[in-house]
């Protein structure tokens, strides 16, 4: 009980100060933009209003796509929820039988748990899949050396054969476009398309990157 309700109160502190930082960058994104993009509101106002409004709603779109993700993904801070109820049951590793994802100089991704009821991967193209930030394909945890396993980032992933069969372009989500991994891999799979979104801990080269410096994996 303890236990339940220390990660309660942890996933509660973390989307307060996840909804805190999303709502300045959705307030610094508007202030943007009603000056013009910086240029003090001259210059080709008509053009540069209709342009400053479609991207300030194109921001909020993606803070409001982070916000559905970090609402749907908070109580997966207990990896044993997350494996009871989320369906994250499968624990990834690599052609070498390494689980703990790591590219020094770059740093870390962590242990990855697989929802196989998300995640296609048999590479068939009839399948159209789709992107939906409730819904990652993968949890990625960082593990402490003892047992214990910290939420950090979601991954989506699609293999590229089945987008490419049923889009014209590559997929993408918060405003960023996936990642393309081409075969030969280290996990053995077919080229495939994946974002890391750090929500759930700050990521120094960028929320969105694939390596995280403060991100360790045991020795």
């Amino acid at each position: 009980m303890k236990n339940n309700r220390r990660f309660a109160a942890c996933a509660a502190a973390c989307m307060a100060m996840l909804a805190g930082s999303l709502a300045l960058a959705a307030t610094a994104a508007d202030a943007q933009t009603s000056n013009g993009g910086g240029n003090g509101g001259t210059g080709n106002m008509g053009g540069m209003s209709g342009m400053a409004g479609m991207q300030s709603a194109s921001t909020r779109g993606s803070i409001l796509d982070l916000l559905r993700a970090a609402f749907a993904t908070a109580p997966f801070h207990s990896l044993d929820v997350a494996k009871r109820f989320g369906g994250y049951t499968a624990e990834v590793a690599d052609l070498n039988g390494i689980t703990c994802i790591a590219q020094p100089p770059d740093g870390a991704m962590g242990v990855h748990f697989l929802n196989p009821g998300l995640a296609d991967l048999n590479d068939d193209p009839t399948i159209n899949d789709t992107v939906d930030a409730s819904k990652p394909e993968l949890l990625v945890y960082e593990p402490d050396g003892v047992g214990h396993f910290r939420l950090v980032a979601l991954e989506y992933l699609i293999l590229q054969k089945e987008w490419d069969a049923n889009h014209p372009s590559p997929p993408s989500l918060f405003g960023q476009d996936f990642m393309l991994t081409p075969g030969g891999n280290r996990f053995g799979l077919p080229a495939f398309y994946s974002l890391h979104a750090w929500i759930w801990k700050f990521n120094p080269s960028g929320t969105f990157a694939m390596w995280n410096p403060q991100v360790h994996c045991p020795a």
